[in-house]
């Protein structure tokens, strides 16, 4: 079969899909990847990718959005794919539609979170642009076969809104992890070594480390910092790394000086953007993530957790499916930073409560959020292709 991914940008079918793309390599399927050019398209076409550039603008625009839907289909009627897969709000919706009126056979639109639109409190541009999205979710929805879920939150919202047709909706908690890529000893002692030397990390620190893909409001940035405000005025030794670069045109940005100014007042090391993260995982005792953002199911967590990590994140959508409460983790309310510090306080306290909780991380991934099982869920039951 002839397969398309579409994504706006070819660093996250990489990131995260690439497992995805291998397996369908390996059955004798041809992939394409079509996406906005990025430095990460040599990667994909150096695994058999054939990539075809779009022009795919974040933002809502009428002319270029017009032109996007113009693109796509004359891509999908040139290709005629057997399957196309598309992924966040333009490709699943005017990628779907598209793919309908070229004769596309399958269609599959993911929805791998919702993000800050549907958050519970949105900002006023945002909630005005709700019933926007809620229309192209419609349509793309309608233009597709199936439509797959990473949480059973967003699942249950879109379908109980009519937004999404109960029949066509396909539920994963999460799109899983390699435990083949991350596990216990992936990154080497003195490459964990090199790190603490290089961050000039106190020796016998506890380390407690934040990664996020975009540092904005709503991932729990500042509770993070407010936590580590109260927890630094103990006696213990504990490092705070907050780790992502920031964003500047979201409207839940923080200014770079703010963050600067409120990291320095906390005692949090911002790293900014780092290509190292299995080190900074591996380097961490710790991994929070008070996020309430309408995540799908964080990656960080899954991929911290591989590692053999304790995670304290919020009871909230995408990041509760990960926690085992007072097994491998904890979860806390969000925007409240006073209880994520008494969450982190107690792991930091206890190394023996911390490897307890990291064994059973590792043995939760192992057991519940495998990406190979999920992938072969996803070729069989949504390409409806033999394995």
């Amino acid at each position: 079969m002839k397969i398309a991914i579409v994504y706006p940008d070819a660093y996250s079918i990489w990131i995260f899909h690439r497992h995805l793309v291998s397996a369908l390599q390996s059955r004798g399927h041809e992939v394409f990847a079509i996406s906005a050019p990025d430095e990460y398209v040599e990667r994909l076409t150096s695994m058999g990718v054939r990539h075809l550039p779009v022009r795919m603008s974040r933002h809502m625009s009428v002319v270029k959005d017009i032109a996007l839907l113009s693109d796509f289909f004359r891509i999908f009627r040139q290709h005629r794919f057997d399957v196309v897969h598309t992924f966040t709000i333009k490709p699943n919706t005017f990628g779907a539609i598209a793919a309908r009126l070229s004769g596309t056979r399958r269609i599959i639109c993911t929805l791998e979170g919702l993000g800050f639109m549907y958050a519970d409190n949105p900002a006023p541009l945002l909630a005005l642009l709700r019933p926007v999205a809620d229309f192209l979710y419609y349509l793309g929805a309608r233009a597709s076969h199936r439509v797959w879920f990473v949480n059973p939150d967003d699942k249950e919202l879109m379908v109980s809104r009519g937004i999404v047709p109960p029949g066509k909706a396909f539920l994963t908690i999460s799109a899983g992890v390699n435990p083949d890529e991350y596990y216990p000893g992936v990154v080497s002692p003195p490459q964990v070594q090199d790190l603490r030397n290089e961050l000039a990390i106190e020796k016998g620190a506890v380390v407690v480390s934040m990664v996020v893909a975009r540092v904005i409001r709503s991932k729990g940035v500042i509770e993070f910092l407010d936590a580590a405000t109260l927890l630094n005025r103990g006696a213990k030794i504990v490092t705070f790394l907050l780790v992502g670069p920031v964003e500047t045109d979201s409207p839940e940005a923080i200014p770079e000086d703010l963050l600067r100014r409120l990291a320095d007042e906390s005692g949090v090391r911002w790293l900014g953007f780092r290509r190292d993260i299995k080190t900074i995982y591996a380097l961490s005792d710790i991994v929070a993530l008070p996020s309430y953002y309408r995540e799908g199911v964080p990656n960080v967590l899954l991929e911290a957790m591989a590692l053999g990590k304790p995670v304290v994140t919020t009871n909230w959508v995408g990041c509760r499916e990960v926690v085992d409460e007072g097994r491998n983790g904890y979860l806390v309310p969000v925007r409240d930073a006073a209880a994520l510090a008494k969450a982190l306080d107690a792991l930091i306290g206890s190394s023996e409560q911390r490897r307890a909780f990291g064994f059973h991380s590792r043995k939760r991934v192992e057991a519940e959020f495998d990406k190979r099982v999920i992938v072969d869920r996803v070729i069989r039951e949504l390409y409806d292709a033999p394995l």
